[in-house]
């Protein structure tokens, strides 16, 4: 699958993820608050998160990205960006001074603490809070490690939020056929890997399901928001 267009590839992100879903072009109040309660609460804004370069189990590195590592990584940044934009909440993402520094050690220091065997959540969560999240003044933390093969990607997310002081994991598979596409900018120039179309809401998905499964009621507000629209919608 191929396409013409010469919009830089972040702005693609954020049109299509604003006309795919568009049912939270409403002034979506209970989702903007769930979200808010969930990562904030009583807290002044802003919010920073630190959004961190996906780390290869392979190479153990994450200095270098594949190429379909990397379509993953950038579409699920943009969709946080879309959303903190479009709800208006106060989230920055990768603030000088209130974020990680995007080191191979530093990811690489993280993603062995979230792997380590024997520790628990509350142990894992005491060393981040103590190496990575008081030093660098940040509030959430969102990484993720891969494992490319076959055809297919097997990506770890983690979503750290110091609000609740949790770590959650979602682990998710993806096969090439089904979630890569290709992008011609110019005929004479090669085509680049881009998330399909019609799957570019995964990065929003997946951040959605991290933050439900962080603090509960997101999803469901959201599926419930739909719900809701689509009746409007049925009744005009």
């Amino acid at each position: 699958m191929s396409y013409k267009n010469k919009v830089p590839n972040y702005m693609l992100f954020i049109i299509f993820l604003c006309l795919a879903y568009n049912s939270l072009a409403n002034d979506n109040n209970e989702l903007k608050n769930s979200i808010w309660e969930c990562i904030a609460g009583s807290e002044k804004s802003p919010i920073y998160l630190s959004y961190l370069p996906f780390y290869d189990v392979d190479t153990k590195n994450s200095s270098f990205s594949t190429d379909i590592a990397q379509v993953f990584h950038d579409n699920l940044f943009a969709s946080i960006f879309f959303l903190s934009n479009e709800l208006l909440l106060d989230i920055k993402i990768n603030q000088p001074g209130n974020m990680i520094k995007h080191t191979d050690n530093n990811v690489k220091k993280l993603i062995n603490i979230l792997s380590k065997p024997g520790l628990s959540e509350v142990q894992k969560f005491l060393k981040i809070e103590k190496e990575f999240i008081d030093p660098n003044k940040t509030d959430i933390i969102c990484a993720a490690k891969y494992k490319q093969q076959n055809k297919k990607i097997n990506i770890t997310f983690y979503l750290i939020n110091k609000k609740n002081k949790k770590i959650v994991t979602l682990w998710k598979d993806y096969s090439f056929l089904s979630y890569i596409c290709d992008e011609v900018s110019e005929p004479d120039k090669p085509s680049k890997k881009v998330l399909c179309k019609h799957q570019i809401i995964e990065g929003l998905k997946t951040f959605l399901e991290l933050l439900d499964k962080s603090c509960g009621n997101i999803v469901k507000t959201q599926n419930s928001n739909n719900i809701n629209q689509k009746k409007d919608n049925n009744n005009k």
